[in-house]
Parts: C-alpha cells; structure tokens; sequence
C-alpha cells in the first residue's frame, strides 16, 4: 500500500544507487554516465510515484496485481469456502483472510452488472448460490446473493469518480 513506512528507506535506496553508480561510471568513462541518467532517472521517477502516489499505485497493480476472487470460509460442511469472482481491474485493500473486504476497481457500473448477471446466472445453475436479486440505489449498485449453505453476500460497487469505483463485500453468517 502507498505511503508504507518502508517507502521512506527504499527511496533513500533508490537515491544512494543513482548516487553511488554516478560515482563509478564517471571514473570510468563519461559518456555512460548520460546514458545511465537517460535510462535511470525515469525508471526512479516511476518507482516513487508507485511508491508515494496512491492513485498511481492502485493503477498498477490493477493491471499487474489485480485480484480474481473473493473467498470466505461459510463454516458449511462442503468442501473449501465460498468463492466468488471479482471483475478485471479489482485490487484488494486491506487484510484477504477477512470475509467483507473492500476492493477498488476500475470498471464501469454497466460492466460491473454484466459482469455478476452472468458468473451468478452461472454459479445458480451450478448450484453454487441459491437465488441472487439486483439491488440499485443513487451511487451504490450490487447483488444480494443467498448461498446455498444459508449464509449471504452482498456485493456492492460505490462509484468514486467517473472511472474509480470502490467494491464491497459483505458476508453474512446465518446463524
């Protein structure tokens, strides 16, 4: 996550490299040394922004790091845990092994509907999820899913801005 505390320490490090190669290239030969800057400052440049930028960091790993599915042990006598699949562009915020966590995203709300009326149109008649309803208010749109082991999710995408939005979901033990 951006803004760690660790950030500080890798750019110092980061920094010291470009120092230290500087040094060593230019009791070499000097004209690596424009080339070395012409390829690293750039590469640096974009290492801190990941590092320290939020919105750039998300961006990232919403294409290298992004996440498939959500997963939740239901506490049901079958085998595994409840496992249902996120849209592209998701990353995870927050702990995994938590049942209601939140994700950011970078799709529309359309694709977001397409995207859960057929993988819970395909998990019903698999009988993975017994019934699921569409639920839409002002900035908040979702499913409400009923398990086939009694428990329910509820999944929701809050729009941020015109192309972020942040995913919710919440498991519901039925006791």
């Amino acid at each position: 996550m951006a803004g760690d505390i660790l950030y500080i320490a890798y750019t110092f490090f980061l920094i010291g490299f470009i120092v230290i190669a500087l040094i060593l290239l230019f009791k070499w030969k000097k004209q690596l040394i424009k080339i070395y800057l012409f390829i690293s400052i750039p590469i640096v440049f974009l290492f801190l922004c990941y590092f320290w930028n939020l919105e750039f960091n998300d961006y990232v790993k919403s294409y290298v790091f992004t996440s498939t599915s959500f997963e939740c042990d239901d506490g049901s006598d079958r085998k595994g845990s409840t496992t249902i699949p996120l849209p592209k562009r998701t990353v995870l915020h927050g702990k995994q092994d938590v049942c209601s966590p939140f994700y950011s995203t970078y799709i529309s709300d359309a694709y977001f509907l397409d995207f859960y009326q057929g993988e819970l149109n395909t998990m019903k008649n698999e009988g993975e999820i017994q019934n699921y309803s569409y639920f839409a208010q002002k900035n908040l749109k979702g499913f409400n899913i009923d398990l086939s082991s009694g428990n329910q999710v509820d999944i929701f995408i809050h729009r941020i801005d015109q192309n972020k939005g942040l995913i919710t979901v919440e498991f519901k033990r039925n006791n």
